[in-house]
């Protein structure tokens, strides 16, 4: 028995389809032999339910089960159903997607296939092995779905273990990434985020030492005010939430743009590791340094996230601190546009003032203003509640004093800003300071 913690309902879900596995051929043998009516099939079948309830709190405690009591109770009903008179059970008319509208079974059918005109995903991510975050359209919405998928026909379908978020909901738990983060590092279990109503919840879970994300449906009992998980949902690993969060921007691109389809989901090859890539860390952690994918000898690379570097290069024969963004093409990083490289001289300047621009990011200070050089700038800027250090070129229209910000630059979220501050030393001594 597990004590002490609540075991994750995606585990407790597994097993007891383990459980459920079991029991099938018993189940079928008495419901086909002389047993057909249906007052004696509900007999044998709550006394299955019965058995597996009590087997799952023998594992896991009574603690962990009764919390997901009801996501259990539906798994045990769909089972049964599904079995029922040996065949599989045919769709229902229509039935309720997370977002609360209606379809029939064939909807679920076409996106699947991605077939379906207007319908087709926009986004597939993969975030762990058949865990996949999709943006897709459905009813002229656009929706973003966390869900395990299984393979066949060299696809991957989706399965109905995940959770659907409307572009509002959406929106909120990017406002809430860091917190979220900052309560993933500090395994606190008691963290719960409303994602905007519907009773979708963001909460952290702890399992046999690790800990998980977890994004799920909740619901109310009547008449009482504690809310229960169900079984819609998914619980992230630490590596499968970094990598979320450092596709913030691609995702939410997809869910406020048009986005067409894109093809069906391949099957996942072996996992092919990317020199230099570190998984994003908390912005208490440890700052780490890295060899990164273009690095060549004698040159410092810093990595802020999965896809953006601090990197020292030379460029005729002077220094720069190259802040930037990497694209993935042919197996390699290749550095993008989005990024502004720092002389010598701005950089020297944007040493000496770490403290206070880390100060003004946890302040949230957005009138703060650093000036690097003439047209360079250091400033806290803020989108949907999320705060960044945004180091970019501002310029000026002829005859106007009003500064305007440029294309050329990039703005850190606090775990990149302080994986930049962490390694700064090592970036201003390959200065040459």
């Amino acid at each position: 028995m597990v004590e002490g913690v609540i075991v994750p309902t995606d585990v407790i879900l597994s097993k007891a389809s383990e459980l459920l596995r079991e029991y099938d051929t018993t189940t079928t043998t008495k419901t086909t032999t002389g047993r057909s009516d249906d007052d004696d099939d509900d007999d044998v079948r709550q006394q299955v339910k019965e058995e597996i309830v009590e087997d799952l709190k023998a594992e896991y405690g009574r603690a962990s089960v009764d919390s997901a009591s009801m996501a259990v109770k539906e798994a045990i009903d769909q089972h049964f159903a599904t079995i029922a008179a040996g065949r599989p059970r045919p769709p229902a008319p229509t039935r309720k997607r997370d977002d609360g509208e209606e379809h029939g079974g064939h909807v679920k059918r076409a996106r699947a296939e991605g077939k379906e005109a207007g319908e087709a995903e926009a986004l597939q991510l993969e975030l762990a092995s058949g865990l996949f975050v999709t943006t897709q359209f459905y009813g002229g919405k656009k929706l973003l779905s966390l869900r395990k998928h299984f393979q066949k026909d060299d696809k991957w379908l989706p399965t109905k273990k995940g959770v659907s978020l409307a572009t509002d909901q959406w929106s909120v738990l990017c406002s809430k990434v860091s917190e979220v983060s900052n309560a993933l590092a500090a395994k606190d279990t008691g963290f719960a985020c409303d994602l905007g109503g519907g009773g979708k919840r963001v909460t952290i879970s702890d399992y046999k030492g690790k800990d998980y994300v977890d994004v799920r449906q909740w619901y109310q009992k009547a008449g009482e005010s504690a809310w229960q998980p169900t079984s819609k949902g998914v619980s992230l690993s630490k590596d499968a939430w970094g990598k979320l969060v450092d596709h913030l921007e691609p995702i939410t691109q997809s869910m406020e743009g048009g986005g067409g389809a894109t093809p069906a989901l391949k099957p996942a090859a072996a996992p092919v590791a990317k020199a230099g890539v570190a998984a994003p860390a908390p912005a208490e952690a440890p700052a780490r340094a890295s060899a990164g994918p273009t690095a060549t000898p004698g040159e410092v690379e810093v990595a802020l996230s999965s896809t953006r570097y601090l990197k020292v290069r030379e460029n005729k024969n002077s220094k720069l601190a190259d802040f930037r963004e990497f694209y993935q093409k042919n197996g390699a990083l290749h550095p993008g546009k989005k990024g502004i490289a720092l002389a010598k001289a701005q950089w020297s300047v944007l040493y000496a003032n770490l403290s206070q621009i880390d100060a003004a990011l946890k302040e949230r200070n957005t009138a703060y203003d650093l000036e690097l050089s003439s047209g360079r700038r250091v400033r806290i800027s803020d989108f949907r509640g999320k705060h960044y250090v945004d180091i970019r070129e501002w310029w000026q229209k002829a005859g106007e004093a009003k500064w305007l910000p440029g294309k050329k630059g990039i703005s850190l979220n606090p775990d990149q800003w302080a994986m930049a501050m962490g390694n700064a030393g090592q970036v201003d001594a390959a200065m040459g300071n």
